[in-house]
């Protein structure tokens, strides 16, 4: 496994004013932006109150969520809340990120009294921010074929990534691929490589019916029972509309690919 010193390192002191940015000013700012149709400054502050949404979260997976919570916002403010209350970095022991969703300069600030060894694992990269800390490392593959021994890690998230495998990942820097069901195969492998006892965070779109965009894939309801039939886990279901509410899609949008969340948490 490469330590963090056989990785180029990414200045990132540039992108702390994210953090300290006045709610007052973000929301101006948005404004102004939608205003004057700037696309770039519109989805630069929204990006801005992504991170405020996910840093002031009150999305526990014991709790219902807030309705119309994430109004205007992707998954990612489900998501990310839900993953870091699996991968508790603020436990020793060892965490796999598969597919890299938390390698970004935010999750510092959230992740506070960081204690574990948290390995990024994605297919490319010079896609990837490499960031500094020895607690951090980074490995480049294919999640079909992990090179870890079995029970390797205490804690797995895996956020919106295996919808994409076996499809075209050429947007990301990977291959052009036809076989969706080569997921399963990513699927196997993180279940292997977690030890007994240990926790896994899955999350991939959800809707109505299973359909295929060609780079990613909505799962449906058969889906998200073959991944979980035989195991020790819990499933949560959320859909879009005006806000995120609790609960699964019941209408398809074509304007909408994605307005449906399924969450699945093995063990713990």
């Amino acid at each position: 496994m490469p330590s963090d010193s056989s990785v180029s390192l990414r200045n990132v002191a540039d992108l702390q004013g994210l953090l300290d940015t006045h709610p007052g000013q973000r929301f101006k700012r948005l404004i102004q932006a939608q205003q004057s149709q700037d696309r770039q400054a519109y989805f630069w502050a929204m990006h801005e109150d992504r991170w405020r949404l996910i840093r002031e979260s009150p999305v526990r997976w014991d709790k219902p969520l807030p309705p119309g919570y994430g109004l205007g916002h992707d998954e990612r403010v489900i998501e990310i809340p839900l993953a870091l209350e699996v991968a508790r970095l603020d436990r020793p022991g060892l965490a796999l990120d598969a597919g890299a969703a938390l390698n970004h300069p935010n999750i510092d600030a959230l992740a506070l009294g960081w204690q574990a060894r948290l390995v990024h694992y994605t297919q490319v990269a010079n896609r990837e921010w490499h960031l500094k800390g020895d607690r951090r490392a980074y490995m480049f593959g294919d999640l079909r074929a992990l090179e870890f021994r079995d029970d390797a890690f205490d804690r797995i998230v895996c956020i919106s990534t295996l919808e994409h495998i076996g499809l075209d990942n050429s947007r990301y820097g990977g291959a052009r691929e036809t076989d969706p069901s080569s997921a399963d195969a990513a699927w196997r492998e993180m279940l292997r490589v977690l030890k007994p006892g240990g926790t896994l965070f899955l999350s991939v779109p959800y809707a109505v019916r299973p359909s295929n965009h060609g780079w990613f894939r909505n799962f449906g309801a058969e889906d998200v029972w073959a991944l979980v039939s035989g195991l020790n886990s819990r499933t949560r279901l959320f859909h879009y509309d005006q806000g995120w509410h609790d609960g699964p899609p019941t209408t398809l949008d074509p304007d909408e690919p994605i307005n449906g969340l399924a969450v699945i948490r093995v063990g713990g």
